[in-house]
């Protein structure tokens, strides 16, 4: 019995796991998973902007998210990840196993409008955005340690958008009040 309980004491007494970039982050034992309802999308100009896109994290740990996104080294997002650089596509982490291909993303194309978001399209392997391009076609093409998330440089085909439409689209989301 006393070697339970030391055992429980230690586990539950273990620093929190790091992330690649070094940062805190969730634990992976945890087994948390975050599955997108249309309810779940907002309003993309309340998250944080990194570079061109939006991200937040819908298991509370933006915070971690945001220092793996400005990580010079990359790193692996934590679970609950939500990335959209324009109002109709976005992308989450998943949880550990959700589907090793897409790296646990699950990729969406949406309909945004004032009275919420319509989910078109979900899954791994087969969402095409509206530039008729595969999600994970393009996102696979990314250097591993930037998790599947494409910018320049990072290996992936190049978005037919300059920054400033994308800025743009953005700000012009139909959801934002």
């Amino acid at each position: 019995m006393r070697l339970l309980w030391l055992v429980l004491l230690t586990a539950c007494n273990a620093p929190a796991a790091k992330t690649d970039a070094g940062v805190p982050g969730p634990d992976a034992a945890l087994g948390e998973d975050f599955e997108m309802q249309a309810a779940d999308f907002e309003c993309v100009t309340r998250w944080p902007q990194v570079r061109n896109y939006r991200i937040t994290n819908k298991l509370g740990h933006t915070d971690a998210a945001v220092a793996i996104a400005t990580a010079d080294v990359g790193g692996n997002f934590p679970v609950g990840t939500l990335i959209q650089l324009v109002p109709f596509e976005a992308m989450i982490k998943r949880r550990a196993g959700f589907d090793p291909v897409s790296n646990d993303w699950e990729f969406f194309a949406l309909q945004a409008s004032a009275s919420g978001t319509k989910i078109v399209a979900r899954g791994t392997s087969g969402v095409v955005n509206q530039f008729g391009g595969n999600c994970l076609d393009c996102h696979k093409k990314a250097v591993a340690k930037w998790d599947f998330i494409c910018e320049t440089g990072h290996g992936c085909d190049t978005l037919p958008l300059t920054s400033a439409q994308i800025l743009s689209l953005q700000n012009n989301d139909a959801r934002c009040p």
